[in-house]
């Protein structure tokens, strides 16, 4: 195996040769590899080398997908150093295409606005970036990749040389045996079929790598669902009136009208959950709208210079009815005299069991993979196809402390200002017992971190909040000796932020306030109704739609502390509902060596002799 003989670091860690042998035999079979390995162990370069040396063999492709920036450097650092060592790969690298744009005002544009202006500047030869990015040699591509130390500087690369760093790309996966992307290069249609056919690509073609794997059930969700508000639908009315005339005009504005009228109905309906035959009965989508909508955007852009656009919004709700029913559940927001019409994807299988089917292997990997039976549930996977590898952690048990305290809980029903103050001690206690660095503290919601802070008593405190930048935490985490960080499980700090220096972790305490259950609304109760029917047992359904992701947010947020061999922390549970059997069984790897206290002295007293040992 030429791939296993130029590994890019002095010897092999445990568990690495074993997950690239089993990655290998997995995809020279032709199957779906689960593979659980902690973060920070070296599953990324293991998991790399098993699935690109297989690939290579069979003429195949490995399609690398990372769903945020920070989790694509990993693929990109392991396939340059491997290169380094001589290792002849070509690599080639995508995010989000609107975020590798070059002009100036399309991060301000949603995500199908972008794609249209695109395609409208392209065809009409507006796009310079575009036109340069065409008449770039092969090697002077291979140049700019192989000069760029990180992704960010790939793509600024690009930008500073007036070229379009996603063409660019493209030249280069045109020849390339691992493409790093986005989740959406494969799940997306509409992005699928404009990105592979071109690089002479099927979907028998590549090896799928899908990174924090446990992500993308919720990231699926996010993809194939939609919403619109009637404030958007007032102003689409208005956007089509101004662009439009004739019969053009007048068959855009039934549908407008008929959506409009169906969503007034919708207020007034006993049960938010809605009928989507209903909805087909009573919103009238013209054959042609999908080529008025374009002629809006394109007259929009001539006017206006931007296909910023209200009507697209609008027409991607009603589009996503019309073509989507299983798995999926369509509901009214009320919102003091308004609404807000969702379509939102609860069940991602019956979409993505198809491409399961037809990529040639996947390997989906996780420092916190949840069960083979959710993921095949909520992904559709191919049981007869799936294998899994589930290593422990090579890091030493005892730079770990975890503790249970079973005198509190989040509990909706015990929501009280004394419980908030409760909690707000116990997380203020932790970070005064704590060493210099980072103290996680890790809430189910926005809203009970919002319930708690007020009775924090700690200094240094950086609170996340929705529409926080993951570089504003790391500046303000560096900026302070001890920080206190404030982020709501699942987020983009306790997912995105890494929190090291010099390759060893900062973060000295992580206090998770509460078991994160999802919040129990109109999808979350949708899809516990369809696993009851699926699995026939409302019990089995209640713990993948609520305890199967509630533990595996523990569990990640768990997984911030410990980076390497010299790492030592302590993980708090706030919540006596973890002692559940259930529950332990979910989380091996910290239940097991739990301790339970049941008093805030209890806490600091374990904290303390940790810490005394260091």
């Amino acid at each position: 195996m030429r791939l296993f003989e130029v590994f890019p670091y002095a010897e092999w860690r445990a568990g690495q040769r074993e997950i690239a042998r089993s990655v290998y035999e997995a995809v020279s079979e032709g199957r779906i590899e689960l593979v659980e390995y902690p973060t920070g162990a070296g599953k990324t370069v293991a998991v790399l080398i098993g699935a690109l040396e297989a690939a290579l063999e069979a003429g195949k492709v490995v399609l690398y997908l990372a769903r945020t920036k920070s989790q694509a450097q990993a693929p990109f650092r392991e396939l340059r150093r491997l290169i380094r060592r001589g290792a002849r790969i070509r690599l080639s690298f995508f995010r989000n295409k609107r975020e590798m744009c070059a002009l100036r005002g399309a991060e301000l544009l949603e995500y199908e606005e972008f794609l249209s202006q695109c395609k409208f500047l392209r065809e009409r030869g507006l796009c310079k970036h575009y036109e340069r990015a065409l008449r770039v040699s092969p090697r002077a591509a291979e140049l700019l990749m192989a000069h760029s130390p990180t992704p960010l500087d790939f793509i600024e690369s690009c930008k500073r040389a007036g070229l379009c760093p996603y063409e660019v790309a493209r030249a280069l996966a045109r020849r390339a045996d691992v493409i790093i992307g986005t989740y959406r290069y494969l799940f997306d249609e509409k992005t699928r079929e404009s990105f592979l056919p071109p690089l002479g690509l099927e979907l028998g073609d590549v090896v799928v790598v899908i990174d924090e794997a446990h992500n993308l059930p919720g990231g699926l969700s996010e993809i194939y669902s939609a919403s619109v508000s009637e404030a958007t639908v007032r102003a689409a009315r208005r956007e089509v009136r101004e662009y439009l005339r004739g019969p053009e005009l007048e068959a855009l504005a039934r549908m407008l009208a008929s959506l409009q009228a169906y969503m007034r109905k919708a207020k007034r309906a006993r049960s938010p959950v809605l009928s989507p035959h209903d909805f087909v009965a009573h919103v009238a989508m013209p054959p042609e709208a999908e080529e008025l909508v374009n002629k809006v955007l394109v007259a929009k852009y001539l006017r206006e210079g931007t296909m910023k656009s209200h009507v697209l919004r609008v027409y991607s709700l009603v589009r996503s009815v019309y073509g989507r029913s299983e798995g999926y559940v369509l509901y009214a927001e009320r919102e003091d005299s308004s609404a807000r019409l969702c379509h939102r994807c609860v069940l991602p299988a019956p979409t993505s069991s198809k491409l399961f089917e037809a990529v040639h292997a996947c390997v989906m990997m996780s420092g916190t993979l949840p069960p083979s039976d959710y993921l095949a549930l909520m992904l559709g996977l191919p049981r007869e196809r799936v294998s899994e590898l589930r290593l422990p952690s090579p890091f030493p048990a005892d730079n770990r402390l975890v503790v249970v305290s079973r005198d509190v809980t989040t509990r909706y029903s015990e929501r009280t200002e004394c419980m908030f103050r409760r909690l707000a001690e116990y997380v203020s206690a932790v970070y005064e017992a704590s060493p210099p660095g980072v103290v996680l503290a890790v809430f189910p919601s926005y809203d009970l971190m919002k319930s708690v802070r007020p009775y924090l008593s700690a200094e240094g405190v950086v609170v996340e909040r929705q529409d926080t930048k993951i570089e504003d935490v790391e500046r303000a985490v560096r900026s302070l000796g001890k920080s206190l960080v404030l982020a709501v499980a699942g987020g983009k700090v306790v997912e995105g932020v890494e929190f090291t220096r010099e390759g060893r972790s900062l973060v000295k305490a992580v206090v998770v306030v509460g078991m994160p259950y999802p919040e129990p609304d109109v999808p979350t109760k949708f899809l516990e109704d369809v696993l009851s029917i699926k699995l026939g047992s409302r019990e089995r359904a209640w713990d993948m739609t609520f305890l199967v992701p509630a533990v595996t947010r523990v569990r990640q947020a768990a997984g911030r502390a410990i980076r390497s061999r010299g790492d030592r922390a302590v993980i708090v549970v706030l919540d006596r509902r973890f002692e559940d059997k259930r529950v332990a069984e979910l989380s091996p790897d910290l239940s097991q060596s739990a301790i339970v206290v049941d008093d805030l002295g209890g806490l600091v007293r374990a904290i303390r002799a940790f810490y005394e040992k260091t």
